[in-house]
């Protein structure tokens, strides 16, 4: 049934593989292939202890998917063109690939000869690419195609080239087309693809990205019918927002990156692409700006800043993921993935001069100011500077403010004022790295912000306010300066009347709530001026008070229902205000108040699917058990509605509303005392373990010596806890224990 396929080629001809056979196309379609009851074969399969007596079956789905690949092996790339075929091809490498090299490694070789008419193809391109982003990552220790209990197979392991090898000679075959790949909407990706494997990395989708709806999903679903659709409930005012994917160091992979063969590869792919000297503007400086080579430049950009020996970047990075020291990911406030920066003389350095056209060899910069300001202006090229803003070592990311003008008041009103720039200059907010250049750029975007420009909503700029207020949040030494700049521009604008209340009754003008009978069942907000909020939230707790005021006081009964409902207000307003240290008297008394405020809607709430959250969060966050008695007493009276779904019995269960209604106050108190106890315990076990994990600066031999000295001293006053010590704070009573 199966066809050799001719791989021999003449240098320069274009290789084009045979039409696929129908036969074997009917017999790709009769496979009865499940992803997810495959992976549930394999995962029970290699779950089993070595030392058992009894085996588990080895999976047949994994067995049908090595057979059926080693069945078409020759016949890969004339297969890869058919619609159906490269699906079911697809699904066959998503089964074995992980658990299987010599299964990678026959799907690779199928398609060597062909790469480049796979790459511009519009099924081939997508399963070249499926092949090369499984082909590093393993998921076994052993590869279970060599399993003694494995189906035979006609080709062996001694038979096939390394995986190694057959990655050069894809690159081989690319790298003299690389200029038209680069521009093209498949052949991008497969550059992609490989330039990632070569760097040891991986794409990881972020959370309710489009790229995360499935492992073989191709282009949009088209709707069935057409439909009038209703506004989005959030306005569109958010910077890096086509940022849905993050780079991932690929565990046990099996291409090592630390084979010569491989670096000069990925070297040479990139010279292909951006070449290997700073140049005037020009071809690359259009690739940057191309709706296919940008995000591939991006791409390259990120993946050598990952992969660089140079500076030790991929252990920073390391350390980033497991210490969880920096802003954790959050997608409602556009906190992306911490990532590491590039050095001084690596090679992403390189490219980044050569895309800014950088010269070091001048005192003053040539082509860069000119390079920069189009970059910014431009839909996909201001992605690219973006880019180089957030990776940028911290000496050439302050020659970029500089050289690009970022920190003129002149240029910067021109940059925010431009449809697209504007979220460049949002970017660079972002990723301030000190004070002093925080403070600079405060000063130069103040006279946006008095002047109410960046403050009216119509201008639709309020991104500037937003990633000024998170700037601020980071350097407190700029907190009360901003917080002024923001008052004098609310009066300005017109929002307020004077500055006498602060910001009080700023607080709704940002939200710009639009309730539901306004929008047609949607809430909307203005997700910049939501997202300032949070960030006035997380000032110094003294300057917190007129935006506490302003939430407490300002906002009706109904509107803080609404945000506990909605996804981004229970983020930024409920998470600002419960998240920030209500051992202050601020703190503390809007949380009284906002409790006394919505009396006789916390049922409701604690039913919802958002809701019950913020209500979760209230009661462990209320300082007063007199409070928390309140809260549940109101609890206590809804009972029946809140044992009708599982967000009312999760409130139940963490406010003890039952145990308060069966023994009463004291004993309640006791136990909420206790679980609280707990909690925090565990809390503190956590953050202990990451601050262990978290890469520690070196200390002298005096210095350990003496802060040993003192925890020994310390020990010795207060003894060590003992293990009933330990159990009695985190125990809690049982109902059997309490009858």
């Amino acid at each position: 049934m199966t066809v050799k396929q001719d791989v021999g080629k003449v240098e320069g001809e274009y290789n084009r593989p045979r039409r696929p056979d129908a036969d074997t196309i009917a017999y790709l379609r009769s496979l009865p292939l499940d992803l997810h009851a495959a992976f549930d074969q394999i995962t029970v399969f290699l779950a089993q202890p070595n030392d058992t007596e009894e085996t588990v079956e080895y999976p047949h789905m994994l067995a049908a998917a090595l057979s059926a690949i080693d069945e078409i092996r020759n016949e890969i790339a004339s297969l890869a063109g058919d619609e159906v075929a490269a699906e079911a091809i697809e699904v066959l490498a998503h089964i074995a690939g992980p658990h299987s090299e010599i299964a990678i490694r026959k799907l690779l070789f199928g398609t060597t000869g062909y790469a480049l008419h796979l790459s511009t193809h519009r099924y081939g391109s997508h399963v070249l690419q499926t092949i090369l982003e499984l082909a590093a990552t393993s998921h076994s220790e052993i590869d279970l195609a060599s399993h003694r209990e494995a189906p035979p197979l006609d080709l062996v392991n001694e038979e096939l080239p390394s995986l190694a090898e057959l990655l050069l000679q894809i690159v081989e075959e690319i790298v003299p087309f690389t200029d038209d790949l680069a521009i093209h909407i498949c052949g991008s990706h497969v550059l992609r693809s490989l330039v990632c494997i070569l760097g040891g990395v991986k794409v990881v989708q972020q959370p309710g990205s489009f790229g995360s709806q499935g492992p073989i999903r191709r282009g949009k679903v088209k709707p069935k019918r057409k439909k009038s659709k209703s506004a989005a409930p959030y306005a569109k005012e958010s910077s890096q927002s086509n940022l849905h994917q993050y780079l991932k160091y690929i565990s046990n992979s099996r291409v090592s990156t630390s084979d010569e063969r491989i670096r000069n590869s990925l070297e040479q792919l990139v010279s292909a692409i951006s070449g290997n000297q700073v140049r005037e503007p020009g071809d690359l400086q259009h690739l940057a700006c191309n709706a296919s080579a940008s995000p591939l430049l991006i791409v390259i950009l990120r993946v050598l800043t990952y992969s660089a020996a140079v500076g030790e970047c991929k252990t920073k990075a390391r350390n980033l993921e497991e210490s969880g020291s920096e802003r954790r990911v959050d997608h409602h406030l556009s906190i992306l993935q911490p990532e590491p920066k590039f050095v001084a003389g690596s090679q992403a350095h390189n490219l980044a001069k050569r895309l800014l056209c950088w010269q070091d060899s001048t005192s003053e910069q040539k082509w860069a100011p000119d390079v920069i300001y189009g970059l910014s202006g431009e839909t996909r090229g201001s992605h690219i500077l973006e880019t180089v803003l957030r990776l940028s070592s911290d000496e050439f990311y302050e020659s970029i403010l500089e050289v690009g003008g970022f920190l003129s008041k002149q240029s910067l009103q021109e940059f925010v004022e431009h449809d697209v720039s504007n979220f460049v200059i949002q970017s660079a907010l972002a990723t301030i790295r000190n004070e002093k250049q925080a403070e600079k750029f405060l000063e130069v975007v103040a006279p946006l912000v008095v002047n109410g420009y960046v403050i009216r909503g119509s201008n639709r700029r309020r991104g500037i306010l937003w990633r000024l207020t998170e700037m601020a949040a980071r350097f407190p030494g700029i907190q009360k300066a901003t917080l002024k700049v923001i008052r004098e521009g609310f009066v300005i604008a017109g929002e307020v009347q004077s500055k006498s209340n602060g910001l009080v009754g700023c607080v709704p003008k940002l939200l710009n709530m639009k309730k539901a009978e306004e929008t047609g069942g949607h809430l909307t907000l203005d997700v910049a001026g939501t997202r300032t909020l949070f960030h006035l939230l997380r000032f110094e707790a003294k300057y917190c008070e007129e935006v506490l005021l302003g939430i407490a006081d300002k906002l009706e009964q109904d509107d803080l229902e609404l945000l506990a409902k909605d996804g981004l207000g229970s983020r930024c307003i409920w998470d600002g205000v419960l998240e920030g240290p209500v051992q202050e008297a601020h703190f503390s008394t809007a949380l009284k108040r906002i409790l006394k405020k919505l009396q006789g809607r916390w049922v409701g709430l604690a039913a919802d699917r958002v809701g019950h959250h913020s209500v979760i969060k209230l009661f462990r966050r209320l300082v007063d058990m007199g409070d928390r008695e309140k809260l549940v007493v109101e609890l206590s009276e809804g009972m029946h509605r809140l044992t009708g779904n599982s967000m009312g019995r999760n409130v139940l269960d963490v406010c003890s509303v039952r145990e308060y209604n069966e023994v009463g106050y004291s004993e309640w108190s006791s136990i909420v005392k206790k679980q609280l106890q707990r909690e925090q315990w565990l809390k503190d076990m956590v953050e202990k373990d990451l601050a262990d994990r978290a890469p520690k600066k070196k200390r002298d031999r005096k210095r350990k010596r003496l802060d040993r000295d003192a925890t020994d001293k310390r020990a010795q006053s207060k003894g060590d806890l003992s293990v009933d010590t330990i159990m009695d704070t985190i125990s809690i009573p049982t109902r059997i224990e309490k009858e």
